[in-house]
């Protein structure tokens, strides 16, 4: 299967990576979890964009997927605002509906469901995967078509090297 590149929402950038949370039986989920194999024994491998189109810059990176632990996810999702959670309690992401009332109505359910409860939990369907760069760009644009282009590099000490490239 070709892999697919979406849209996501970026939780966290630390240190050590990027942090997605979505429902595990999500298309881009799925595709994490079944992504080919990388340098580390029994570690996937990803890719992750971020683009600001005001400010004509954009970082690419690629790197490892490892799966966060209950806690983390759980850390997140209580931060989250309840209206988010009742939608991600009743969306199947990344499958067909019928139309937008059929989505609503369930959402409707989720929330008769959970009433006026401020803590809804972390559904059991719900994680998240750290993805921990390897290789990091950062292009910049330039009206001459000279991009800059500045590759930073992981060598095998796990010493980050930098290389410019031509636009």
């Amino acid at each position: 299967e070709t892999q697919q590149a979406s849209a996501q929402q970026l939780q966290n950038l630390a240190n050590f990576g990027a942090t997605l949370q979505r429902r595990p039986s999500s298309r881009p989920q799925q595709q994490l979890r079944s992504a080919p194999a990388g340098l580390a024994r029994g570690t996937s491998q990803a890719a992750l964009v971020i683009y600001w189109r005001e400010q004509q810059r954009q970082i690419r990176a690629t790197g490892s997927v490892v799966k966060l632990s209950s806690e983390q996810s759980v850390d997140y999702w209580s931060r989250r605002p309840r209206e988010s959670q009742l939608s991600a309690w009743a969306s199947h992401q990344s499958t067909p509906v019928v139309d937008r009332e059929t989505l609503e109505a369930e959402v409707e359910k989720v929330r008769e469901r959970f009433g006026d409860r401020d803590d809804i939990p972390l559904p059991e369907f719900w994680g998240g995967y750290l993805i921990i760069p390897n290789e990091v760009e950062f292009w910049v644009h330039r009206d001459d078509r000279l991009h800059d282009r500045l590759v930073y590099r992981k060598n095998s000490s796990f010493v980050w090297e930098i290389v410019r490239l031509q636009p």
